[in-house]
């Protein structure tokens, strides 16, 4: 989940605590916690994630091998000091400077760090106990997770918990008899969190089934609702009648209220779906209708499954309030409308090997799902998407969102090309910096404006493409898309180590609201030492925009230091290699090797860099070997291990603490450096 947390602040996953705040204050003064309630919370709780992962104090969230971070500092909330300037705001009580008395103080934190360390062993006791029921033989497997709910996880857990388990669920292959038993068991504890009023747990049960579910499409879903007979009843009724009265009057009130909305919503989808289609696509009988929760609190939103399925087919959706105006959103034409948008950019742009991978989730608070449209496609891909936008429109009031958190209206989509004529990693790092097709950056911007989406080119060595794209054509959802561009950061998919360049382009209200312009952003490589070259993960917009643009102008009152955005360090020749850190009791004498790298001669550090290492230059064997980065924050000594994995693989990414191994070299990635702090080593042992 930590990942998450730093999507929504907008940035990278770093430790860099200035970069958080910078990224958290520029958020909380776009929503303002009196008239966009959910959208402050989520973005506080992002914050003070992001600052717990920071200070260290935060599970690993990937692989769930059980493994913690291996220094747990006491963390202590920590706001912005740019909340000061945010006085003129009325006052809410989130913001106010509340310091308790020395004596007070120091009685809480020695009282938070104790809850701390023993939630922190309790976590990682989780974590390792979910990692061994993953990773069960089928055999045992089906007997281990019952043990599991019988004996250990009992309904009292904490919500972070079950949130635990649906990571482990969501992250891992579940067997199907154990995604059995996992799902029934969740399915029970939704009734039981719900009768408590444990509202919040009750839907971190539903998000596991709903995970099951997705992963095991064909296995049914069995409600577990304990019928009572009549003598139990009567039981009741002797011990308390008027109380047995009114649940029954309140629950006959609310379950006809509801299913009345539910009648009313599966005949307007019926309706729509059949005018749109000129034809019965259903019938009344084979279909349900379930309301769901939608981030957005001006939204409602009802899922249409058919009768025997559980996925949804369709989604009824609009805004609260206006119940004639609601919309009915489907997958019908889903895999049509994405080959035809292909096939239509791939002509537009003249590259017939391009490949797209497009995310149309939107809306306020994206609640229009990815796959799901309004409109009918026929025609042209242009003309059906423009109609698609304005659909959107109606539905989620982005039309009042362009002063929002708002670029583009129906998606975002990562397009993948090969080089015409850089086919190798060795070539790509001799180039050092491509030129870029104007061409291109024409005819995909025009694409952004015409389909009123975010479109990104990815273009990467043709080696390196063709292994990715045969990664992508395994999962059936193929790439995900997660450029993120936002504002002062732009972060590409991929390292720009392995790109040769990232065309960006959006519809024209998105440059204007993100103040970029379309056009090719790339970095250029440094000799940072013999066989080692380093290239910033971050593109800022500043000194790699295009035609060069301006910073924003902050609203008054609010001032910051942009010092550390301007000028160029030079690196060249600056990465040393070292001794590695005696804490990791690396021994020649043991037959064990390593070789450690250190930057030097510089203060600070301002991104974290991708280094190229030349594995044959420094003796690294092709696989079997470690990355490990020690840091030093705040005076303590923090080692972490960054896990090669293959570079053509899909999820894998230096910006989430991986590190890639492909045509005889290394990828991975050199932590920023705070002034006044010690240089982090990154050694590999082999």
């Amino acid at each position: 989940m930590v990942r998450g947390a730093f999507d929504t602040l907008g940035i990278k996953v770093t430790k860099d605590k200035k970069a958080i705040k910078k990224a958290y204050s520029a958020l909380v003064k776009q929503y303002h916690p009196e008239e966009h309630p959910e959208e402050w919370s989520r973005i506080h709780d992002a914050f003070q994630e992001a600052m717990e992962y920071a200070q260290g104090t935060v599970m690993r969230g990937s692989g769930f091998s059980g493994k913690q971070e291996e220094t747990e500092t006491e963390y202590r909330e920590e706001e912005p000091e740019y909340e000061e300037d945010l006085q003129e705001e009325p006052d809410t009580g989130h913001g106010e400077d509340v310091r308790p008395e020395s004596g007070y103080g120091e009685m809480f934190e020695d009282a938070h760090a104790k809850w701390m360390e023993k939630k922190s062993e309790k976590a990682h006791a989780l974590a390792k106990r979910l990692d061994e029921l993953i990773k069960a033989p089928m055999a045992v497997a089906v007997s281990e997770w019952k043990h599991f709910f019988a004996m250990e996880f009992l309904p009292g857990v904490e919500s972070d918990e079950l949130l635990m388990l649906f990571e482990a669920v969501q992250g891992n292959h579940i067997p199907d008899n154990a995604a059995k038993v996992i799902a029934a068991t969740m399915i029970k504890r939704k009734e039981i969190y719900q009768n408590s009023m444990e509202f919040n747990k009750a839907s971190l049960a539903n998000a596991i089934v709903n995970c099951i579910y997705q992963k095991v499409p064909k296995l049914e879903k069995k409600a577990a609702r304990r019928k009572k007979g009549i003598k139990e009843i009567l039981k009741e009724m002797l011990m308390g009648v008027a109380i047995v009265i009114v649940v029954l009057a309140a629950y006959i009130f609310m379950t006809s209220g509801e299913s009345t909305q539910k009648a009313e919503m599966k005949e307007m989808a019926l309706r729509q779906l059949n005018e749109k289609y000129g034809k019965e696509v259903y019938a009344a009988e084979d279909i349900e209708v379930e309301s769901c929760d939608v981030s957005s609190t001006e939204v409602v939103s009802f899922k249409i499954t058919e009768k025997e399925g559980y996925e949804a087919v369709a989604y009824v959706l609009g805004k609260k309030g206006e119940t004639e105006n609601l919309l009915c959103f489907d997958r019908v034409q889903s895999g049509e409308i994405r080959q035809a948008l292909e096939a239509d950019v791939n002509e537009r742009t003249g590259r017939t090997d391009g490949k797209l991978y497009w995310n149309s989730a939107g809306g306020s608070g994206e609640c229009i799902k990815d796959g799901y449209f309004h409109e009918k496609y026929e025609g042209s891909v242009s003309d059906f998407m423009n109609r698609e936008a304005k659909a959107r429109e109606t539905v989620t009031g982005l039309d009042a969102a362009v002063g929002g958190n708002f670029d583009a209206k129906n998606g975002k989509a990562d397009y993948y090309l090969p080089h015409k004529d850089i086919k190798t990693i060795k070539q790509r790092i001799e180039i050092r910096e491509d030129k870029e097709d104007e061409e291109f950056t024409a005819s995909l911007g025009q694409c952004a404006a015409d389909y009123e989406m975010q479109i990104c080119g990815i273009v990467l060595p043709g080696k390196l493409f063709e292994e990715r794209m045969k990664q992508g054509n395994w999962e059936e959802g193929g790439i995900v898309v997660k450029s993120t561009i936002y504002q002062l950061g732009m972060y590409p998919p991929i390292s720009p180590a392995l790109m040769t360049g990232w065309y960006v382009c959006l519809p024209p209200y998105g440059q204007e609201y993100l103040e970029v312009e379309n056009g090719m952003y790339s970095g250029k490589l440094v000799d940072m030492a013999e066989g080692v070259w380093g290239i910033e993960n971050r593109l800022r917009s500043r000194e790699g925009m295009p035609g060069g643009i301006d910073m924003p102008e902050m609203p008054e009152g609010i001032e910051f230091d942009y010092s550390d955005l301007s000028g160029e360090t030079d690196l060249t020749g600056r990465l040393k290699v070292v001794k590695a850190p005696e804490s990791m009791g690396i021994s020649e004498a043991k037959g064990q090797k390593s070789v450690s790298f250190s930057m030097t001669g510089i203060k600070e550090l301002r991104d974290d860099y991708c280094l190229i290492i030349d594995k044959e230059a420094y003796g690294i064997p092709d696989s079997g070997y470690q990355v490990m980065v020690t840091e030093y924050r705040d005076g303590n000594e923090e080692t972490r291990e960054q896990p090669p994995v293959y570079y053509g693989e899909l999820r894998s990414d230096i910006g989430y603490n991986d590190s890639l191994d492909g045509e005889g070299y290394l990828f991975t990635g050199y932590p920023n450096i705070s002034e006044g702090e010690k240089a982090p080593v990154l050694t590999v042992i082999f």
